[in-house]
């Protein structure tokens, strides 16, 4: 390279570079000709990456790339064909109606529309169109069936980046909500339903905590399997068995003044599924239920320490005794600790709601939001939402009275 085409480069690069080349110039004219090719090579792969970066972009705010394009398959429809949903569409009676719900409460943000005859609204839901269509017949469009779970019926779901702050909001604006958590794979999914102008349900939730999971490999069956039989150290069948028998407590009407039942016997009723009797098989299906799984031996072995009479099952009597001076706060609170322990999941030093309903339920005892909060509140003296162990101790005592 002679010395005027480097000076001619020097001027062409960009003015931070232009320094550096003319330095170079001076100091080894030799390599100038492979400084430049490597100069403009990476610039122009920069280019290329900013052009992907602005593709992707302009992707993203459109509701993402959607399904990569294929060959037709014979028998597999439109697959290879489809790229994504494009919109949804509602009928309402007040196309104005809809659209303040949807964006007033629902944070969605208004599109172009095409001057169609009816009246209408295209609205951008964040990966989605939303077109509202009024119509006459939008009472029967949102019928729902009577009596029907609100998870059982026609819904959009939006995820959120805070849970809590949407529902703070919702209750702030006077919005009208059902909520429900559903125990899925050790977790909570928290969910709030509310109804739009017309009736169309929708759905809030955190349901984005699985998306790894949901969007993820499949699961490997032997390793799904060899994890559900699995020890949980430090937690064997007996202290989840009384972690078990603790929870009931929470439940309304086990206190002493039940005039029909004790504690004890509620719960004894409830883990034989009212027989006469608690079997190994059904203990060890419960314990695995409730995420406390135990192999069949150590389950067997529980239930022979507690069988005096060699019938191979618990019964109610020998329930009692096994229960009664290990739910008893003063003999000694390390198992009752160790309870406490396998309630609070994840080691707060606090019970919740959800780690008080993922126990109940695994064990198939059903709540709604109502129960739960009051099970929680029961026990709670300070107000603060949740259970420490003290107040856990005091349950316990009241049980036992």
């Amino acid at each position: 390279m002679t010395s005027q085409d480097a000076e001619y480069l020097s001027k062409a690069v960009d003015p931070i570079m232009s320094p550096l080349l003319a330095s170079l110039l001076k100091e080894k004219p030799s390599d100038v000709s492979g400084f430049c090719s490597k100069y403009f090579s990476s610039k122009n792969r920069v280019a290329e990456l900013e052009n992907q970066l602005a593709l992707l972009s302009t992707q993203n705010s459109r509701g993402g790339a959607g399904f990569p394009q294929g060959s037709p398959q014979e028998g597999k429809g439109m697959s290879g064909l489809v790229i994504k949903v494009n919109h949804i569409s509602r009928i309402c009676a007040s196309a104005e109606a809809s659209r303040a719900f949807y964006m007033d409460v629902c944070g969605a943000t208004l599109l172009n529309r095409p001057n169609f005859p009816s009246p209408g609204f295209w609205l951008w839901l964040g990966n989605v169109q939303l077109h509202l269509i009024q119509g006459k017949n939008a009472s029967e469009e949102a019928s729902h069936a009577a009596g029907v779970a609100t998870g059982n019926v026609n819904h959009v779901s939006f995820e959120v980046y805070d849970f809590d702050a949407v529902e703070a909001n919702l209750k702030k604006m006077g919005v009208p909500f059902k909520k429900n958590r559903v125990p899925e794979g050790g977790a909570v999914i928290h969910q709030l339903f509310l109804q739009d102008p017309d009736g169309h349900y929708v759905e809030i939730c955190d349901c984005n905590r699985f998306s790894d999971f949901v969007f993820g490999p499949k699961p490997d069956p032997s390793a799904a399997k060899e994890l559900a039989s699995s020890y949980l150290e430090g937690v064997d069948p007996t202290g989840a068995t009384v972690a078990a028998v603790a929870a009931l407590a929470f439940l309304p009407g086990q206190g002493p003044d039940n005039e029909s039942l004790g504690y004890l016997h509620n719960c004894f009723q409830f883990l034989s599924k009212g027989d006469d009797s608690i079997d190994s098989k059904d203990l060890g299906d419960m314990l695995k239920r409730m995420g406390q799984p135990c192999s069949p031996d150590e389950v067997a072995a529980l239930v022979k320490t507690a069988d005096a009479d060699g019938t191979g099952k618990i019964s109610y009597a020998e329930f009692v005794k096994m229960m009664a001076p290990r739910l008893k706060p003063g003999r000694s609170n390390a198992e009752l600790q160790a309870a406490f322990d396998v309630l609070d999941r994840d080691g707060s030093g606090h019970v919740t709601e959800d780690e008080l309903l993922l126990m109940l339920w695994g064990m198939g005892q059903r709540m709604d939001e109502g129960q739960l909060k009051g099970a929680i509140k029961g026990a709670d003296k300070n107000g603060d939402g949740q259970v420490n162990f003290n107040e856990f101790l005091a349950l316990l005592s009241k049980m036992s009275s």
